[in-house]
């Protein structure tokens, strides 16, 4: 894992995912650094400076989020990072990744779908109110994108089209 993290941060240290993996892995390690043999201790102490900056996982999250935070994509993670690490900031973190206005240099249908997907997922608890109000500000911004539409008004575009009649095609 740490060499597959070493790796990650040499080809692309900002990535949002990376980040994800860098939270996830640092917690680990500090929930089960006492059950780790010697020798992997050790190894990880010297490779921590570069991965995590000497900085505990609540910092590095905090920092990501200062330094990115005008690009959704980055939000995204970190806000599923902040929601991780501390359950009880749900509401900071829903708002960080659910607020689009005009905040944000990368909000596009692929970014706001990745953001639904998430929030779908449980990635930040039960927030259904917020699903909802996050469609409804994306189904403004893409108005013809029908990943934000409610599932009655898909249903509703679905049954307006006419059945292909079997008379009309000649067979040859």
């Amino acid at each position: 894992m740490l060499q597959s993290l070493k790796r990650a941060h040499k080809l692309d240290a900002i990535n949002p995912k990376l980040h994800s993996c860098l939270v996830r892995f640092h917690e680990f390690l500090t929930k089960n650094k006492a059950t780790l043999d010697e020798t992997i201790t050790e190894v990880i102490e010297s490779e921590k400076g570069v991965l995590f900056k000497n900085k505990d996982v609540v910092l590095l999250n905090r920092e990501y989020l200062d330094t990115y935070g005008n690009s959704l994509e980055a939000v995204l993670e970190g806000a599923k990072m902040l929601y991780y690490l501390n359950s009880k900031l749900q509401s900071t973190a829903l708002g960080l990744v659910t607020n689009i206005d005009n905040k944000y240099q990368d909000v596009n249908i692929k970014t706001c779908k990745n953001v639904l997907k998430s929030l779908k997922n449980g990635d930040f608890g039960p927030c259904d109110t917020e699903i909802e109000q996050f469609m409804t500000s994306c189904q403004v911004l893409f108005p013809h994108a029908i990943d934000f539409r409610s599932p009655s008004s898909i249903v509703h575009c679905e049954s307006n089209h006419i059945p292909p009649d079997p008379d009309n095609y000649s067979s040859n």
